[in-house]
C-alpha cells in the first residue's frame, strides 16, 4: 500500500495545527500520514490522518533538554517516528542509530530519511552507508528519499533520476520507498506512479491542496 505523508517542519502553532487537521480531516477521502512540529502534537484520535513526531529521543522520559521521549508520545497514541531528515542530520547523525533501535524495539513505524547533495559523486555509496544506520529488515521501515539540493528549491529531482535511485536502492535492500523533496500538485502524480509514495513538505501546509492531491492520487489505480 503506498503512503502520502505530509512534514510541516517548524510551521504553524498549535492554534493553526488544530484548524489545519480539522480542515484536512474533513476534506480528506483517504488516509495520510501528517508530521506537525513537535509543539503541535496532539492525540492521535483522527480517522483519515495519522499523526507522527518529527523527532524523540531515544528514552522513556528524564533530563534530557529540547526533545521528547516514548512516555509523551504513548500518551498521545503516537507510534511513527521521523528520522534522519537532512535538515536533523545537519546537527550531527551520530544518535540516529540509536534512536532507530530505541523505537524499533517499542513498534514504531519509522519513516527513515536519506538522502545526497548535489556535489556527491558516488551516489550508491553515500545513500548505502546512510542505510547502515537502519535495519532494512524491519517490517514497519519506510525509507524516504529526498536529495538535499531539491528540498524546499521548487526543484524537484527529474523522473529518470528518481526512477533509477528508487530501483538502486531496491538492489540495497530498501523494500518501500518514497520520494521526497519539492512535491507538488504539478509533479506529485508522476512522482507517485514510479515509487511507494510521497513526502510532502511546502505544498501540504496548505490543507485544500494537499488533501485534493491526496484524493486524486488514491482515486488512480496504478
Amino acid at each position: 500500500m503506498k503512503l502520502i505523508a505530509a512534514n510541516l517542519k517548524a510551521n504553524l502553532t498549535p492554534d493553526s495545527t488544530n484548524t489545519y487537521l480539522k480542515t484536512l480531516e474533513s476534506t480528506l477521502k483517504t488516509k495520510v500520514l501528517v508530521f506537525p512540529n513537535i509543539a503541535s502534537l496532539k492525540a492521535n484520535t483522527f480517522i483519515n490522518i495519522e499523526l507522527g513526531t518529527q523527532d524523540a529521543y531515544p528514552v522513556k522520559n528524564g533530563a534530557f533538554t529540547g526533545t521528547i521521549g516514548s512516555e509523551v508520545l504513548t500518551s498521545l497514541s503516537i507510534k511513527t517516528l521521523l528520522l534522519g531528515h537532512s535538515e536533523m542530520r545537519a546537527r550531527g547523525d551520530s544518535l540516529i542509530k540509536e534512536k532507530f533501535s530505541f523505537y524499533k524495539d517499542l513498534g514504531y513505524k519509522i519513516i527513515f530519511c536519506i538522502g545526497e547533495d548535489s556535489n556527491i559523486l558516488d551516489k550508491k555509496g553515500f545513500l548505502g552507508t546512510q542505510l547502515k544506520d537502519c535495519d532494512l529488515d524491519y517490517e514497519n521501515l519506510v525509507i524516504a528519499y529526498e536529495p538535499i539540493w531539491a528540498i524546499g528549491s521548487g526543484k524537484s529531482a527529474t523522473l529518470e533520476d528518481i526512477n533509477s535511485t528508487y530501483k538502486m536502492l531496491k538492489t540495497l535492500g530498501a523494500k518501500k520507498i518514497l520520494y521526497g523533496g519539492s512535491v507538488n500538485e504539478t509533479n506529485g502524480k508522476d512522482i507517485y506512479s514510479i515509487t511507494d509514495g510521497l513526502l510532502i513538505g511546502g505544498f501540504s501546509l496548505d490543507p485544500l491542496k494537499f488533501a485534493s492531491l491526496a484524493n486524486e492520487l488514491d482515486s488512480i489505480s496504478l
